[in-house]
């Protein structure tokens, strides 16, 4: 799994706030979106999103997460 393009699932996914729609921009199906986000929240101990009947939301924890990807982004272009 590449730790980056799942990070960048996590914030389109925040963003559109729906796997569903996130995965339609990614043009994946949103089962193997689904998959790979709960596989990086497997791995990481906790989950990253509230999941509603109306859709998802990132908690605490994807917070964190998104905020410490987009500095290591600016890190990296500096």
């Amino acid at each position: 799994m590449r730790a980056m393009d799942t990070l960048q699932y996590v914030d389109i996914i925040a963003k559109e706030g729906s796997i569903r729609k996130a995965a339609d921009r990614l043009n994946i199906t949103s089962t193997a979106l689904n998959r790979r986000i709960l596989g990086l929240e497997d791995e990481l101990g906790y989950p990253l999103f509230e999941r509603t009947s109306g859709g998802v939301r990132l908690n605490t924890a994807g917070n964190c997460l998104s905020i410490s990807a987009a500095a290591r982004k600016v890190i990296t272009i500096a």
